[in-house]
């Protein structure tokens, strides 16, 4: 199993990282800027901000499962750049998506997932997604 994990230096994703690890899951982050904390782990790191797609194509190749846990979470900071805020949010998780979504032939493969707002972080969503195969497998399991 291929994970993938965006926002891993953020709060979420570096609790994430040692839980994957421990049920054997690859890992790999995509870091944006800060990676003291997933500094030591066994993790594969890309470099990559969902506010640029070019940079996301390598990240998702081969993944079975993507955690978009990157955003703009600072509250005082979402108040003062609310577009930044937004296109963060917004468009970071559309551009991962079609990043997702462009690694397979799309006959083939779809993308299933959902958006949670995580409780106490204005303009911070959580997404899970997994690449799902029509037959309703689970991208890279037999």
């Amino acid at each position: 199993m291929q994970a993938v994990i965006t926002g891993a230096s953020g709060h979420l994703g570096a609790s994430l990282i040692p839980a994957l690890l421990d049920e054997s899951t690859k890992v790999r982050v995509v870091a944006h800027r800060n990676r003291a904390p997933f500094a030591g782990l066994d993790v594969e790191v890309v470099d990559g901000d969902v506010l640029r797609p070019e940079t996301l194509a390598e990240a998702f190749r081969g993944a079975d499962e993507v955690y978009h846990l990157a955003a703009q979470s600072h509250v005082g900071l979402s108040f003062e750049m609310p577009v930044h805020t937004a296109d963060v949010v917004a468009m970071g998780t559309a551009r991962l998506l079609e990043a997702v979504a462009q690694q397979g032939d799309p006959a083939e493969d779809r993308v299933a997932g959902g958006i949670i707002p995580e409780a106490g972080h204005l303009g911070h969503v959580v997404g899970i997604f997994q690449v799902i195969a029509p037959d309703g497998r689970s991208g890279g399991q037999g």
